[in-house]
């Protein structure tokens, strides 16, 4: 079930690419060595290969980026500042930017500040902050941490190496990291809640993590009719890999707000004679009329807002 929502993280790599001078690379799962074949640990390697192609495609010119999401191999002792237990796998998300000296702390801020800002526009509680490892002026480290009763969880790394003579133009390189399991682990703690009298337990996601963005009601007679709408909507809404709940009835709404359905349609038999669908935004408790034939356009501009 959670799948959808795992791949929601990976997916901010490609939104930042999207947007900034960064290029998306995949690597091999060993890092290769003379003797024999060792799982990485990191993606810091593999990205670090791409540099010398990637370098060429900016022209040789800074700043650029270089991203990456994939399965690694954990090492423990290498990573105390994480708090939670580690499965031996995890999923990594990673942003190598590659920065000339005049611009590496203005960017490294920069960065930090934009990074603290995704974290608290995807939950709840508002609950992450930055902390600089080592002296606060001089810090060129620092973890995004996740704050709750049961104690502190760093979320994602950042840090500033450099320079790199070993690489060409000798660049400084502001890394990224953030392990998809952990943060997964995070989001959902951040997004359970419960009634005062704790008898309903719900999940209430950011519209761009939920698994399922849209539930489909049913609400007529005709259902041979409105399962065929149903159809016509859930295909044109994969096609944008937007996951939806179907084969639900009226009294279902209660279970998709549960789990943390952020938008639902409702079909009724006036929907097989105009095209007319409602659309609701559960956490608004706000309803509007749409034509059917719309509904892909406004799904995807709510659930890709920010």
């Amino acid at each position: 079930m959670w799948y959808p929502f795992t791949a929601q993280l990976p997916r901010f790599n490609e939104n930042v690419a999207a947007k900034e001078k960064i290029s998306m690379v995949s690597s091999s799962l060993f890092l290769d060595s003379p003797d024999d074949k060792t799982l990485r640990h990191s993606l810091s390697y593999g990205c670090r290969q791409q540099y010398a192609e990637t370098l060429n495609s900016h022209s040789k010119k800074f700043p650029f980026g270089i991203a990456s999401s994939g399965l690694c191999i954990n090492l423990l002792d290498e990573m105390p500042a994480l708090d939670m237990q580690r499965p031996t796998e995890f999923t990594e998300c990673l942003i190598q930017y590659f920065i000339p000296e005049k611009l590496v702390m203005e960017s490294f801020h920069r960065l930090e500040m934009d990074h603290l800002m995704w974290w608290k526009k995807l939950s709840n509680s508002k609950d992450f902050s930055c902390e600089r490892i080592g002296d606060e002026l001089a810090s060129t480290a620092s973890h995004i941490v996740y704050s709750c009763p049961h104690g502190n969880t760093t979320v994602e790394s950042i840090d500033v190496s450099g320079p790199h003579t070993e690489l060409e133009l000798s660049p400084y390189v502001i890394e990224a990291r953030i392990s998809v399991d952990v943060a997964m682990l995070v989001l959902l703690h951040d997004a359970y809640k419960e009634t005062s009298d704790k008898h309903t337990q719900m999940l209430s996601f950011h519209q761009r993590l939920a698994p399922y963005k849209l539930g489909i009601l049913f609400n007529g007679e005709d259902m041979d009719s409105l399962g065929i709408i149903a159809d016509y909507i859930t295909s044109e809404l994969r096609k944008e890999a937007i996951m939806i709940q179907t084969d639900c009835t009226s009294v279902d709404q209660t279970r998709l707000q549960q789990s943390g359905v952020p938008y639902v349609v409702q079909l009724t038999d006036k929907t097989i004679h105009d095209g007319t669908v409602y659309l609701q935004d559960l956490s608004a408790s706000t309803k509007e009329m749409v034509h059917a034939t719309k509904l892909k356009e406004i799904i995807v501009r709510y659930v890709n807002s920010m």
